[in-house]
């Protein structure tokens, strides 16, 4: 259990780095390292700089696709899907829904429900129902 307030040394942000580098999930690498259950739970927000620093160009590069601003990654999306329907094939196309279902991108939900129409009875209505039916 790693001790509260208590600085991290390099040998825990060197064995975070490898952790991350060899594919462990975020919050298992960092109580692996000796973070706090409570810091895992923050995932990327918790790993230092000192340890993305050192990281490999790969998964630095995945890190900044990963800040790509809304606008971009739509056009990301839209583009991988063109693409895919101009070649004739799928690829990246799951990957493409995936990411177009997060919730800041929101691209599969319409805009606005066009055409729908919610009515609600009048409670009087409701409350004599019965009646109303028999006399029909």
């Amino acid at each position: 259990m790693a001790e509260r307030g208590k600085r991290k040394t390099p040998d825990q942000h060197k064995k975070l780095a490898q952790l991350l580098s060899d594919n462990v999930p975020v919050g298992e690498a960092l109580v692996q390292a000796g973070w706090s259950e409570r810091q895992a739970k923050k995932g990327m927000a918790a790993v230092p700089d000192k340890v993305l620093a050192v990281l490999p160009k790969k998964m630095k590069r995945l890190i900044n696709l990963g800040k790509m601003d809304k606008e971009r990654r739509k056009d990301l999306i839209r583009g991988r899907l063109v693409d895919n329907i101009v070649q004739g094939k799928d690829g990246g196309a799951q990957s493409a829904k995936i990411l177009g279902s997060d919730q800041e991108l929101n691209l599969w939900t319409p805009d606005q429900q066009l055409g729908v129409i919610v009515l609600n009875a009048p409670q009087r209505l409701l409350d004599n129902k019965d009646a109303i039916l028999a006399e029909e």
